[in-house]
């Protein structure tokens, strides 16, 4: 492994991006670990598909390799280390002489053309003086750029963009205000006030996005007016804004289209989302602190001979936490996890595999709770044996792992837990989903006083949902749809608090409210907290900020019984991956009528029509059909021996009937219709589904005592049916002929 640097190589990167969007994406993820001087990227043929991210102290470079390896971006694991050589941008901060070769090399260009020297042997000259270091292989390769032009990257290390975000602004700070400052720069186009969603020092505070012509001029305007008084104590300051929280404004204030927001984003939304979330985790002070114990009788235990209890999990203290090295209290054999009480959740598949139940000391592995199903992850041993954790299941207050391992782990062997990649991104849609649940829920109970009984997480990428007592309109439903937007964009803070869960008498009606699990044997009453929105009892894990959730969306209702519905939702990253999925299938059906998917609706109307007519034409035919038939039976009937007291008769139709037994029926209720039905009888009636392979039966008689004894030999021959009074039906699959179907209605007689 390289030597540690400040600089970090990045490799494997996808190179159909355009290096003015990988750059601005790169410096979006990774400034959330540290200051970034500088980010080199080029489309030249030997630097495709890598980087080079130039950090101001090692700390945030070492910080920023072992977060981001691996990860997806845009569709393609980065592969990250320690670039071999310091970058131009170190060795000028280091030493205030050194000149960048690039500089140089411009420098004497200059001064030839200003001579008028152009002479052969000045150029061999020039390109001796501005050669560059060897290097001993592309990696080394920093400086090299093709001839696009760099973005401009501040003395801070932002990328500039056209679009600047000023903030703590005074309450009575407006738009005309902030356009007098700076429409007397070159390239002012437009500014917009609104109200900060976090109070500042001195109160109450707003932001404003300003918007010019090009970055070039915006960064005079920067410059100028960073810092500038507004009044005593209110210095504005101005900063640039991403790309991704420019778009995510511009969505939110509908100057910009959802789909073309979701397109855009549909690129990036992993880095996006991760982006996110880790900067609300980097810039939380000691007075926004994620997890807070407000009870002095709740402690996280430090002895590692005891459990930490179920509420006090690391993955519940932080998130975003995704390792962690504990002891291994207690190991035993195990049977797999029990099987879930709820019939929609399927246990883990553990047949064949030897299975330990582990009981850790403390872990960032999330037991199932709260509607949030459990994580997955993996256990290192101490020798470097690794193994599946399957699942992991509550026991009272503690948080049982169920492990794919071979052998017993003795008590007080030094273990590592982590998610590993496939976990994280479990996690972290797990995350974005039950925050969003809380998010919707006490939006529908705040604005339309509707109550949420219960909700479903259900498989990835499908939407989750929410029962309510009735269905909202669309109307109802877009606001809330906005509504929940806007406090995403807005970067809303959500923290727990964690209370002695006997201590407060004046909490007992919030706890029995939320029905916590009877049980939990814990003393940990946790509540999460949606700043200025919801407080709800809660064991699952959540965002620290709505920033990550990023986009959030309401795709569908779904009627219940009684009035009661039904509301799906979907966000975060699952967003991007039910959107593809339904497009798929939209682009499916669309091929299938032959039209442009803007046409599914009318052609889907045309083909139900046209099959309900189809379906009641098929009614009308085989009610004709049965009327022949009793037709048929009637001149039986009348061609019956005299002396003979009771009228028996087998019918057996070969069909295509969708519903056999409705057209048996039909039949049976024809010959009700007839004089001769007040004569004793009794009908054997039959329809074979030849395509299926099964066959219906209907017996119908007067006597009822007839029908049931005739009905037993059938079932005793294998026809699975039953019925009462003077009807009885059934089914089989081993339908034995005619003659074997009259011999049982001859010795009926």
């Amino acid at each position: 492994m390289s030597t540690p640097n400040t600089t970090l190589y990045i490799k494997n990167l996808n190179d159909h991006v355009q290096k003015e969007e990988l750059k601005a994406q790169l410096y979006s993820l990774f400034t959330a670990y540290g200051k970034i001087l500088d980010i080199v990227a080029s489309k030249s043929t030997k630097m495709r598909g890598q980087a080079f991210l130039v950090f101001a102290d090692l700390a945030s470079a070492t910080t920023a390799m072992r977060a981001c390896e691996g990860m997806l971006f845009y569709d393609k694991p980065m592969h990250i280390e320690y670039a071999k050589t310091k970058s131009y941008a170190v060795l000028m901060r280091e030493d205030p002489n050194f000149i960048h070769p690039t500089l140089s090399k411009k420098s004497l260009a200059s001064t030839q053309l200003t001579n008028g020297k152009r002479g052969r042997e000045e150029e061999d000259s020039l390109d001796d003086r501005s050669t560059k270091r060897e290097k001993p292989d592309e990696e080394d390769e920093m400086e090299i750029e093709d001839e696009e032009t760099r973005p401009p990257i501040t003395e801070n290390g932002h990328t500039a963009t056209s679009v600047l975000l000023c903030t703590n602004l005074p309450q009575e700070v407006t738009d005309d205000m902030i356009a007098v400052l700076f429409q007397q720069y070159q390239g002012f186009q437009s500014t917009q006030v609104a109200a900060a969603p976090n109070p500042g020092p001195n109160g109450p505070t707003k932001l404003a996005r300003v918007i010019f012509d090009s970055p070039d001029l915006c960064s005079v305007a920067k410059e100028a007016l960073d810092g500038f008084t507004l009044k005593r104590g209110w210095q504005m300051s101005v900063q640039y804004i991403s790309r991704c929280l420019y778009l995510c404004q511009r969505i939110s204030s509908n100057t910009f289209s959802r789909d073309q927001g979701v397109r855009y984003l549909s690129t990036c939304f992993l880095t996006f989302t991760k982006m996110a979330a880790a900067i609300a985790m980097a810039t939380l002070n000691e007075h926004d602190v994620y997890h807070r114990i407000v009870s002095s009788s709740i402690k996280v235990p430090t002895d590692t001979a005891n459990p930490v209890p179920v509420g006090l999990l690391a993955c519940q203290r932080d998130p975003l936490l995704k390792e962690l090295t504990t002891w291994v209290i207690q190991c035993q054999e195990s049977q797999g996890p029990e099987a879930p009480k709820d019939k929609k959740k399927k246990p883990q598949s553990v047949q064949g595999e030897p299975v330990v139940e582990v009981l850790l000391h403390d872990s960032i592995l999330f037991p199932e709770g709260g509607g949030q199903p459990s994580d997955i992850g993996f256990m290192e041993s101490s020798e470097g044996d690794v193994w599946h954790v399957l699942e992991v299941r509550r026991r009272g207050h503690h948080a049982i792992h169920y492990v794919r391992c071979g052998k017993i782990l003795p008590p007080g062997s030094l273990v590592k837990v982590y998610l590993g990649t496939a976990g994280f991104h479990r996690r972290y849609d797990h995350m974005c989903m039950h925050t969003s649940q809380h998010l919707i829920s006490a939006l529908l109970e705040k604005k339309l006083q509707l109550p949420t009984p219960s909700w479903y997480m259900t498989q990835y990428p499908a939407p989750a949902y929410i029962e309510v007592p009735r269905i909202p309109s669309a109307e109802e439903l877009q606001s809330i749809e906005d509504e929940a937007n806007d406090i995403c964009i807005s970067g809303t803070k959500v923290y727990v608090e964690v209370d002695d869960l006997h201590s407060k008498q004046e909490n007992e009606d919030e706890r029995n409210n939320k029905n916590l699990p009877i049980d939990y044997t814990g003393n940990v009453n946790r509540i999460v907290v949606i700043d200025g929105v919801d407080r709800n009892p809660c064991c699952g894990t959540h965002l620290p900020s709505l920033l990550g959730i990023s986009i959030f969306i309401l795709p569908q209702v779904e009627p219940l019984s009684r009035g009661r519905g039904r509301i799906f939702f979907c966000a975060g990253p699952r967003v991007r991956a039910y959107l593809s999925k339904t497009h798929g299938l939209l682009t499916e059906a669309a091929t299938g009528y032959g039209c442009a998917i803007e046409q599914i609706p009318e052609r889907l109307t045309f083909e139900t029509d046209g099959r309900r007519k189809g379906s009641k034409r098929v009614d009308e035919l085989e009610a004709e059909l049965a009327a022949y038939i009793v037709k048929d039976l009637e001149k039986e009937y009348a061609a019956l021996p005299t002396g003979q007291t009771k009228f028996v008769s087998f019918k057996h139709h070969m069909g295509l009937s969708s519903n056999p037994l409705n057209f048996l029926t039909t039949i049976q209720s024809e010959w009700k219709a007839v004089p001769a039905s007040s004569t004793p009888y009794l009908l054997l009636l039959a329809e074979s589904q030849k395509a299926e392979g099964y066959t219906v039966v209907l017996i119908v008689g007067s006597d009822e005592g007839d029908v049931k004894k005739l009905g037993d030999k059938f079932k005793a021959e294998g026809v699975k049916g039953g019925g009462k009074g003077g009807k009885w039906s059934g089914k089989t699959d081993k339908w034995k002929g005619d003659e074997w179907a009259q011999s049982l209605l001859d010795q009926n007689m």
